[in-house]
């Protein structure tokens, strides 16, 4: 009996090992299979990668290609807006321009008259961009002896707007053919124009009034001392203009160049003579102006230029 039932017992260990190793062989085949579909799937991750770098690369071809053809385009409908390239254009246009400046030269010649019966009349050099700026259609005019120093209405010569205009070219011809450095507006008219944003700022916080009364009774050098047009003040000068002319109030050249503070016209001014003692009519004088405006290099100058023409004491 006893042997019996180790036979028996061997026969059921037996059974089970044979299935044990039988479902071991499963799961090695099952693993094999799982490792072979793995395999697979990074193969076929690697070609999904693949196909997305050719993508990648074939939409960044796509793209310039794009904005190349964008570009392109664009030209083409600029060309069509402006068939003429852009170089001949620039030479049509000073061609243009040249004849022009020869066609008023030319009308210049035949009729030296253009307005009022003054060639150099302010209502056409001051009004007329081309003459204002350009010395060569003033010589034109200069060929038929005109009165330099006709005024128009509201008293401006020739050489009033040139100094008005900063134009040192024009403000040379004109002193070197005579014209009164001394000649000034008799009226009031309109505020100043073309200036510098500093003075232009300024201005805008005056009263209207002052903006007139700027140019009322101002002489070539006064107006440029308030323009602060050092070039045009020195030739000014050199040519005999009054350095220590006073308006109706007492304001004199240095006044304006204190006022502005245009400080390298004030060393200008005091060493060609302007008198520092000259004062206006409400008693004011050019430290004064320089202080109540806070230009502070400027009193400076005028302090240190008061200072050495002080007589030392006996």
């Amino acid at each position: 009996m006893y042997q019996e039932c180790q036979i028996l017992k061997m026969k059921i260990l037996d059974q089970s090992n044979q299935e044990i190793i039988l479902e071991i062989k499963q799961s090695l085949e099952e693993m094999k299979e799982l490792r072979q579909t793995i395999d697979n799937l990074g193969t076929e991750h690697a070609k999904v990668t693949e196909n997305l770098r050719e993508l990648q690369s074939s939409h960044s071809t796509l793209k310039t290609s794009h904005n190349t053809l964008q570009a392109e385009h664009i030209e083409v409908r600029k060309s069509l807006k402006d068939p003429i390239p852009p170089n001949i254009k620039d030479q049509f246009q000073k061609q243009i321009a040249d004849w022009e400046k020869k066609d008023k030269i030319l009308l210049l010649e035949w009729n030296p008259d253009p307005f009022d019966n003054t060639p150099l009349s302010t209502s056409y050099v001051n009004n007329n961009t081309r003459i204002s700026n350009s010395p060569s259609l003033v010589q034109p005019l200069l060929k038929h002896k005109p009165d330099i120093n006709a005024q128009t209405y509201d008293g401006g010569s020739a050489l009033y707007f040139s100094a008005w205009n900063g134009n040192i070219e024009i403000t040379q011809i004109l002193v070197e053919n005579n014209a009164d450095c001394n000649i000034c507006a008799h009226s009031k008219q309109s505020p100043c124009k073309g200036t510098s944003n500093h003075i232009t700022d300024y201005i805008s916080k005056k009263s209207i009034e002052y903006a007139f009364d700027v140019e009322a009774g101002s002489s070539p050098l006064h107006i440029s001392c308030f323009m602060g047009w050092i070039d045009v003040v020195n030739c000014l000068i050199d040519h005999h203009a009054n350095i220590n002319m006073t308006k109706e109030d007492g304001t004199t050249p240095l006044f304006n160049a204190c006022e502005l503070g245009h400080a390298d016209i004030v060393r200008l001014l005091l060493h060609k003579g302007a008198d520092l003692q000259i004062g206006r009519i409400d008693e004011k004088f050019p430290l004064d102006i320089a202080t109540d405006n806070g230009h502070t290099s400027i009193v400076l100058i005028l302090t240190e230029h008061m200072r050495k023409r002080k007589p030392c004491p006996l």
